[in-house]
């Protein structure tokens, strides 16, 4: 493919300089960006890196619901950020989408976005003194967020002191057989980065498409208010704090489940019990392996006085934590919600992609067989394009090449 020409430095310091708007609320204090472990009493603050189609309507979603987020989104298809609501929005030059490609998004990243992306990180960075956590978001499915997104955070994360967060969310099992192969390429990619990630998924909800889209984006800024503190304040009795929060994020890092819930815990319920029910509805994998737990609980003290927050039953299912943080808070508002960090990729759904490609690409062997096999030793439904070369110019990226 013909090089294409990409956003001038000019171009970026006026985008930056057009679109970089105060987000932070007025009452927040502020804290350095070289501290990656914010004082327990300052909000924690995200920096969303929406990649591609999906993962930039997930920045929104994040962006619309959480107060002091700030969004850039970066995608190969302009068409796709018209009606996006973004602090910045980056395409590359006369690209128009890659389809479901996702080594033909990675070159277009390489040859020169890169660049336009990290200087934006950066500027927002030196801007936004209160950001506490880097989220890149995406969709597992398609061409430019699969592609891009592993290769994007790592690069972030080599190139800032702010901790990286992925977050990514499957295909439904109804997507077809190039939706499936990405997931797993991508599953493989992020693994390989190690960097902390949570998956969520599309496949756990019924009904039409977008509907799925809207209630699985929801549920994931949702959860992540209980990272910002959005849910929880501070507390007398017991509480979790910022070191706490990073500890459980970043030091034990790997795959990382949150789940949160505002109803009541039935007459003679357990926390335990109500914990596995959230586990059970949760528009995610099940944990697995867990080697960290934060446990959050709020509500009037006649309710919280009567729950055993040591959760032995949860973790004897998904695994003894060898840490664990508990916040307990008096309030008239009841939530609880729990964190499980360090858990194991989730298996059980993978093999459940895997499958439905077989089941995909074995039905289209079948029908090609009567006509000569033409199917035969196929693997990437879409097949191989050729690749970019690089220019020799530019910085060597293979510790991105992925």
């Amino acid at each position: 493919m013909p090089n294409k020409e990409m956003w001038s430095e000019e171009m970026i310091a006026e985008q930056i300089k057009r679109t970089s708007v105060e987000q932070k609320p007025a009452d927040v204090p502020e804290v350095s960006a070289t501290d990656t472990i914010p004082d327990s009493n300052k909000r924690r603050n995200f920096l969303v890196v929406g990649c591609g189609d999906g993962g930039s309507m997930i920045a929104q979603a994040i962006r619309d619901s959480i107060p002091g987020t700030y969004t850039i989104c970066y995608n190969t298809s302009a068409r796709a950020m018209e009606k996006l609501k973004a602090d910045i929005k980056i395409v590359p030059q006369a690209e128009d989408g890659s389809g479901k490609v996702r080594d033909y998004s990675k070159d277009v990243f390489k040859q020169g976005s890169y660049k336009h992306l990290l200087g934006n990180v950066k500027a927002a960075l030196e801007h936004h003194t209160d950001i506490a956590y880097i989220l890149v978001t995406t969709t597992t499915d398609g061409g430019t967020g699969s592609g891009v997104s592993p290769m994007v955070a790592r690069f972030i994360a080599d190139n800032s002191e702010i901790p990286v967060i992925v977050i990514g969310v499957y295909p439904a099992l109804t997507e077809d057989a190039t939706a499936q192969f990405n997931a797993l390429n991508w599953q493989a990619e992020v693994e390989k980065i190690k960097l902390p990630y949570m998956i969520f998924d599309n496949g756990a909800v019924s009904g039409p498409k977008s509907m799925v889209h809207r209630m699985v984006n929801k549920e994931i800024a949702d959860v992540l208010k209980v990272i910002t503190g959005d849910y929880y304040g501070n507390s007398d009795i017991s509480m979790i704090d910022s070191r706490d929060m990073y500890m459980l994020l970043q030091h034990t890092g790997k795959r990382i489940f949150i789940e949160t819930d505002t109803d009541r815990p039935k007459t003679g319920q357990s926390l335990d019990d109500y914990v596995k029910n959230m586990i059970e509805d949760a528009y995610q994998p099940k944990p697995v392996n867990v080697k960290g737990i934060g446990v959050f609980v709020k509500g009037p003290a006649s309710m919280i006085g009567s729950l055993d927050t040591s959760l032995t039953e949860v973790r004897g299912i998904y695994g003894d934590a060898a840490i664990q943080y508990v916040h307990v808070q008096e309030s008239d508002d009841v939530q609880i919600s729990v964190i499980m960090a360090g858990c194991s990729e989730p298996t059980d759904r993978l093999y459940t992609i895997r499958s439905r490609y077989d089941d995909i690409m074995n039905a289209q062997h079948d029908d090609e067989s009567a006509l000569g096999d033409l199917m035969s030793g196929m693997n990437n439904p879409l097949g191989t394009m050729k690749k970019r070369t690089v220019d020799a110019a530019e910085p060597d990226l293979s510790a991105l090449d992925i």
